[in-house]
């Protein structure tokens, strides 16, 4: 008899080890508002992009420099990288997530890199060269440090690198609502001046989601909403 329930015992030790670790691999399922938001990410950038990738193709448009090539290429992989991470998460495949992390760490200095060298390599000139220089400094200097943010928080607070990661991306998803010219422009005498209203606006799912499940807005969504807002107000002004 004895022998027999330390055997069972054995047996239920063993189960419970490995369901820990089972749990630990691949993790609970989380809320499906961040792979719906990864796809919205995603779908922007098809959208606001492929206008001019197709006019580039056909012909219409002039062939841009190559390096104009490498950082539509990098981002690209960064907006398809964020919409597959946050599916991974939602279906609790976070052991995937940590693996396909790694690239984060390669991509996103380039990412800065290429920001910065397109910044000085057509550095503008003319009438709207303060509003493009603002806004090119903005997306160095907040992207960097949003990334940086996300980076540092990923091991000890879940909450603020998956915010954090999104909120890098919406630095530069203006380049897309910018070439949505077709949208309304909404009183403004340039699409570019609207197309941060519309930058901005895609933060409110965001501040929506944080009052539902925490019922405040959460420190990197009031951190980054504030930072977004301020140097979208500085752009539409020198324009």
């Amino acid at each position: 008899m004895l022998q027999i329930l330390g055997a069972e015992r054995g047996s239920f030790v063993s189960d419970f080890n490995g369901l820990v670790g089972l749990t630990d691999r691949v993790g609970m399922a989380e809320d499906p508002f961040w792979r719906n938001m990864g796809r919205l990410m995603a779908a922007l950038a098809v959208i606001g992009f492929a206008p001019n990738s197709v006019a580039i193709l056909t012909g219409t448009m002039n062939n841009p420099p190559l390096i104009v090539h490498v950082h539509a290429a990098t981002m690209f992989a960064w907006v398809a990288l964020l919409a597959c991470q946050s599916v991974l998460v939602s279906y609790g495949r976070r052991d995937l997530h940590r693996r396909l992390g790694q690239v984060t760490f390669v991509l996103g200095p380039a990412i800065i890199l290429m920001l910065a060298w397109l910044a000085v390599a057509f550095f503008p000139g003319g009438e709207f060269s303060n509003a493009i220089i603002a806004l090119q400094s903005r997306r160095v200097v907040l992207f960097t440090a949003f990334f940086t943010w996300a980076v540092l928080a990923r091991k000890s607070d879940a909450a603020s690198h998956k915010r954090m990661m999104f909120f890098t991306t919406l630095v530069v998803m203006d380049a897309a609502t910018n070439r949505m010219g077709w949208l309304p422009q909404l009183g403004f005498a340039s699409p570019f001046q609207a197309g941060q209203v519309y930058l901005l606006a895609l933060f409110i799912p965001f501040m929506v989601y944080d009052y539902r499940t925490l019922g405040r807005l959460h420190t990197t969504t009031l951190t980054a909403s504030i930072l977004m807002l301020v140097s979208s107000l500085v752009f539409i002004m020198l324009l």
